[in-house]
């Protein structure tokens, strides 16, 4: 579980890297990506 969890957090990362929305330092548009791909 820990391993997939793992895996989606570095697909996740890499989505909104490409995204290219620059928000990977901010935190809050950093949870915003993740919480649209949660729900």
């Amino acid at each position: 579980v820990i391993r997939f969890f793992h895996l989606f957090f570095y697909l996740a990362s890499t989505i909104v890297m490409a995204a290219g929305s620059g928000g990977i330092n901010s935190p809050e548009n950093r949870e915003k990506p993740y919480l649209i791909l949660v729900s």
